[in-house]
């Protein structure tokens, strides 16, 4: 969930209680009051608008709205959406979930259109650095294992081969990124293959 960086001045009075809660989680959050009201007030507003709609954090540290009951981001649901032209039935058969969360995902974009296209531009950069990172690695793989291939056989290089054989050993492989995409199958209807459904010889 991204915010505007524009800001409005407001006061607000809290019971002690509430006060307390909300340094307590600041504390142990690393995040200022102030952030950290932004924070929970924005996600309250939200939820009272979108109910099916929850916010969790993902890896890099940012907040991402999801679908309650489910592990599919917004933008993911979005997503499908733009590749199955807007097709929600078609979208929810594919994501196996009821349509009606298809549409609540179309209907929190609808009001936070910015924020959710802020954050597929930044899932998508993303991508484009880990499919980088990995293409590099696997570059860097193919040549390791073409030199261990040539020179396995000779003495001369024995011990070069066998460096290269350890550092392979060692290396963190790197996973392509994954990303799920809809794919349309026309299915021809079948030639007709006559009133016999099986046929014996010989028995």
């Amino acid at each position: 969930m991204t915010t505007s960086m524009l800001s409005v001045q407001r006061s607000f009075r809290l019971s002690a209680r509430t006060s307390e809660l909300l340094d307590s989680l600041a504390q142990t959050s690393n995040e200022s009051r102030n952030s950290l009201v932004e924070r929970l007030l924005g996600e309250a507003l939200r939820l009272e608008r979108h109910p099916t709609v929850r916010f969790r954090t993902s890896a890099s540290g940012r907040q991402e709205p999801y679908l309650s009951g489910t592990r599919l981001l917004v933008r993911q649901v979005v997503g499908q959406l733009r590749e199955a032209r807007g097709d929600i039935d078609e979208v929810a058969e594919y994501l196996r979930v009821d349509r009606s969360l298809v549409r609540a995902a179309l209907e929190y974009y609808a009001d936070f259109e910015g924020e959710i296209d802020a954050d597929s531009a930044w899932a998508a950069t993303v991508e484009a650095e880990e499919r980088a990172r990995w293409e590099r690695q696997q570059a860097m793989l193919a040549k390791e294992e073409a030199f261990i291939a040539r020179f396995k056989a000779r003495a001369s290089h024995a011990a070069q081969v066998q460096s290269r054989v350890k550092k392979l050993e060692k290396i963190d492989k790197v996973e392509p990124p994954r990303r799920r995409k809809i794919v349309e199958f026309d299915f021809r209807d079948p030639a007709r293959s006559g009133d016999d459904v099986a046929k014996i010889e010989g028995v």
